[in-house]
């Protein structure tokens, strides 16, 4: 049994509900599982969901089987004391029978509906209105009217400080202001003796009203020279209004000063209408003007130098500085100095100056330094051969200083024993005398071997 009307009768412990259905032409009572798969799709829609529904499997708890999304097209099979509806609806192809909030359902979805709108709330100057849209299902939304705002007429003068305008809408609604004055128009010259009248216009409500203008009083120009004594003004209003008065002098003021050679002028101004006079003023022997600085001449060790100082091209002559200096040092370097040697003698060197390019003073001799000897031909003497003392050498000079002598042959001993005796003085190991720079080393190098391996002498 598939899309048939159902009238729910009772439902039996939250699982079976018992329904009246009508089946080949005759009612019949028939069992439906609660929530249950029902097997093929609901065919006909008869509402939709508002918004994201919850399908609950028994009527009367708050387990949740499936949640249908908005616009779900599900088909009511019946309600539950007026708080609940029994519907069926597709999932994933397979038709299901479940519960649902009775407000949960629309029988257009919201693409669907047909509204028709109505001003429910009228709008006024101040106040926003309402207009509401309603579907034929029951479905209803609203949206604001804004306030119409005031539709005052034409500013009209109230009383002399304020005007006022009525609302064409509401004529209670009574707005007031105070006038707005223009900046007035002369409608009465003043003069310079007379006052005026200026009238103003209220720029709203063309309101008047007036003030008046003080008496301009004179209007005079500048002070010119009269004669050099006076000076005077005239009115520009009336020219016949002439005032006078004496100069007022100032202190004076250097307009040409006086220099070391030239008298100067001194310019008195009035201090009303500009006008002058003069007076020379005498020459001043201190007042050098056209100067030139000169850099300061250094000395030398053979000229003169002066410091920098101020020199007067009027006057001719200096005027600060410029003394004379001392002659300056000699710049010193030694020449012609030579070393002293062991063939020849040295010499310290004249004092030459680099700037004067003089010999300021001259040096003296150095006497030879003393060779440097070495001894060389040394020759020990043996038994059977003279020795020889050796030559002094400089190894600076590369010279012979002095000769040596010769050396005796070592006498033989007579007396057997002991078996090669030393001779006095002879060497335990070879029986020579060891002479010479180097002698020493040689005797302690033949006493070792002599104690290593015996004496021979």
């Amino acid at each position: 049994m598939t899309d048939s009307e159902l009238k729910i009768i009772k439902v039996y412990n939250n699982n079976w509900v018992k329904a009246e259905a009508t089946v080949s032409g005759s009612t019949k009572a028939v069992y439906i599982p609660l929530g249950g798969i029902i097997g093929t799709p609901c065919t006909v829609a008869t509402k939709y969901c508002k918004a994201s529904t919850p399908v609950y499997r028994r009527y009367n708890n708050t387990t949740v089987y499936h949640t249908l999304a908005k616009d779900t097209a599900v088909k009511v099979i019946g309600t539950y004391q007026d708080t609940r509806t029994q519907i069926c609806y597709t999932v994933s192809g397979q038709s299901y029978i479940g519960w649902v909030l009775n407000d949960t359902l629309c029988a257009h979805s919201s693409t669907g509906h047909s509204y028709t709108s109505k001003v429910t709330t009228a709008a006024t100057c101040t106040t926003s209105g309402v207009r509401t849209y309603t579907c034929s299902c029951g479905a209803s939304y609203t949206e604001t009217i804004a306030a119409l705002n005031h539709s005052y007429g034409a500013w009209t003068k109230l009383n002399d400080t304020q005007h006022q305008r009525v609302c064409s809408r509401d004529s209670s609604h009574v707005e007031k202001a105070n006038h707005t004055w223009n900046s007035g128009t002369v409608t009465k010259a003043a003069t310079c003796t007379e006052a005026g009248v200026k009238t103003y216009t209220c720029t709203a409500c063309n309101a008047t009203k007036t003030e008046s203008i003080t008496a301009l009083n004179h209007s005079y120009g500048a002070w010119t020279k009269l004669n050099d004594t006076q000076h005077q003004r005239v009115c520009s209003r009336n020219s016949s209004h002439v005032e006078k008065a004496n100069h007022t002098w100032n202190s004076g003021t250097v307009t040409k000063a006086a220099t070391c050679t030239a008298t100067g002028i001194r310019t008195y101004t009035c201090s009303v209408c500009n006008g002058t006079k003069t007076e020379t003023i005498p020459v001043n022997s201190s007042n050098h003007v056209n100067t030139t600085n000169v850099t300061a001449t250094p000395s030398t060790c053979t000229v003169k130098g002066y410091t920098a100082g101020v020199y007067c091209n009027d006057c001719k002559k200096y005027i600060s500085g410029h003394a004379e200096q001392p002659l300056a040092a000699h710049t010193l370097t030694t020449v012609n100095q030579r070393a002293a040697s062991c063939t020849a003698e040295g010499y310290t060197g004249d004092q030459y100056c680099t700037v004067c390019k003089q010999t300021i003073s001259t040096g003296t001799t150095i006497g030879k330094t003393a060779h440097t000897l070495t001894t060389i031909n040394h020759r020990d003497a043996t038994y059977d051969a003279e020795g020889y003392t050796g030559d002094e050498y400089c190894t600076t000079c590369k010279q012979t200083i002095t000769t040596g002598t010769a050396i005796p042959k070592l006498e033989r001993p007579t007396d057997p024993t002991p078996s090669n005796p030393q001779p006095s003085g002879g060497c335990k190991w070879c029986g020579g005398q060891h002479g010479g720079v180097f002698g020493w080393l040689v005797r302690i190098i033949h006493n070792i071997l002599a104690a290593i391996f015996g004496a021979k002498y």
